[in-house]
């Protein structure tokens, strides 16, 4: 299922959405959203340069728009945005100005009887030097600092059949294009990032073994290309994964095989999901084999809590997977913190705090990565929210050192969301 696209939300400078989710009314009416936010932010080391070339200073201007229209078998979706920035920063650090981080992303999902096709594409700038999403929604961490302009896109289409049987068939196909413009890149030890195209395709099968036990195959197949490197790197992966329901919570044991031009990655893993009075709690434990042949030790553990004044999210995750940038074997290791406590009816606090660790598993070279903040919002009207906040971000690197970066951000976003 196209799972990355579901609910996008678009985020600018300063750190928070514009748009928020869409919701599911299944009405085959249409919803608009119209956002806008203006803000100034500035930050010490924006490209977190070793050298620390000093302080840069952005004002910002933001509009995107959203479009939603759902029926019980179908539904399309589109968001689009677009900032306005000045920008003043030593010579040689300084991002792009004028009309800058163009987004747009489309969606779409029809289901007939037993079948579904879905169908979703994106597109987005993002300046390196004002990007502070560290570590992805699933652990993944991204290691690319810098002055340059990153383009990316990517679309994926997926057909399945057989939803409604106890036995199910689905293909996947996907492609993504990552391209650096007007500046320098750098990841892992200091090195250059390329320009790279990822194509990949899939085809699972999945069986009720009995009401409460389904057991799901998967097998993938990868092609990675990168500007200036010749050839191209092709990789098979076959993954197994047997679902219990719980009447407290599911579990599932998974086993993998990935063969890889520098030899083969074997992984296994368990993983259980707890329904609890105090919140909701996801743990997995698990042991993989690498291409260098090293073991390590994988997993996750994910904490959810909702209370009457706020809420409390915590995710720590360990996995031994291909890495975007150069589809070599990385080791990620990422914590993720965030608390959310209301002051009043109207003001909340919110803490942030993420850490990760990247390493090449050939080459020994990691990169590690820290952020934390704290933010103060209020909501001044329905649909007015003014935020200000100030946050913290480090990275060491085993080849290039250390570097820092402190940020003040004050910012006042307006939503409006209309259905009709």
């Amino acid at each position: 299922m196209i799972g990355s696209f579901k609910g996008v939300c678009l985020a600018f400078a300063l750190g928070f959405p514009v748009i928020a989710q869409a919701q599911s009314y299944e009405t085959g009416g249409i919803q608009l959203t119209f956002g806008t936010k203006i803000g100034l932010q500035t930050q010490s080391n924006a490209t977190l340069s070793s050298a620390g070339p000093g302080r840069t200073s952005t004002a910002t201007s933001a509009l995107s728009i959203g479009v939603l229209t759902e029926t019980r078998s179908q539904r399309f979706a589109i968001d689009l945005g677009l900032q306005l920035r000045g920008a003043n920063a030593p010579a040689g650090a300084t991002p792009s100005s004028g009309f800058v981080d163009p987004f747009v992303a489309v969606e779409y999902m029809r289901e007939v009887a037993s079948a579904r096709l879905s169908f979703a594409a994106a597109y987005r700038e993002t300046d390196l030097s004002q990007n502070a999403d560290l570590i992805g929604p699933t652990g993944s961490i991204t290691i690319a600092t810098g002055t340059a302009t990153r383009r990316y896109a990517d679309a994926e289409m997926e057909l399945e059949w057989g939803l409604d049987t106890p036995v199910s068939y689905g293909i996947l196909a996907r492609v993504e294009n990552t391209t650096y413009r007007d500046g320098a890149a750098t990841g892992i030890g200091g090195g250059a990032l390329n320009d790279t195209k990822r194509q990949m395709i899939s085809a699972s099968l999945q069986m009720d073994l009995n009401p409460v036990v389904r057991l799901r195959n998967t097998l993938s197949y990868r092609m990675f290309s990168e500007k200036n490197v010749p050839g191209q790197r092709q990789t098979l992966d076959f993954a197994s994964v047997l679902k219990l329901d719980r009447p407290l919570g599911d579990l599932d044991l998974t086993l993998g095989y990935t063969d890889t031009p520098e030899g083969h990655r074997l992984r296994a893993e368990t993983n259980r999901d707890f329904e609890m009075p105090v919140g909701q709690l996801r743990t997995g434990l698990g042991v993989a084999r690498g291409v260098t042949g090293d073991t390590y030790v994988t997993g996750q553990v994910q904490f959810r809590q909702t209370v009457p004044r706020g809420g409390f999210e915590a995710r720590m995750n360990r996995v031994l997977a291909s890495s975007d940038q150069t589809d070599k074997e990385r080791i990620n290791t990422s914590v993720n913190i965030k608390y959310r406590t209301e002051i009043s009816a109207l003001s909340a606090l919110i803490f942030k705090a993420d850490w990760g660790r990247s390493k090449d598993t050939t080459s020994k070279l990691s990169t590690t990565t820290s952020a934390i903040g704290i933010s103060y919002t209020r909501d001044l009207t329905r649909n007015l929210t003014f935020e200000v906040g100030l946050r913290h971000r480090r990275q060491s690197d085993d080849v290039t050192g250390q570097s820092r970066s402190n940020e003040l951000f004050i910012g006042l976003g307006h939503v409006l969301v209309t259905r009709y």
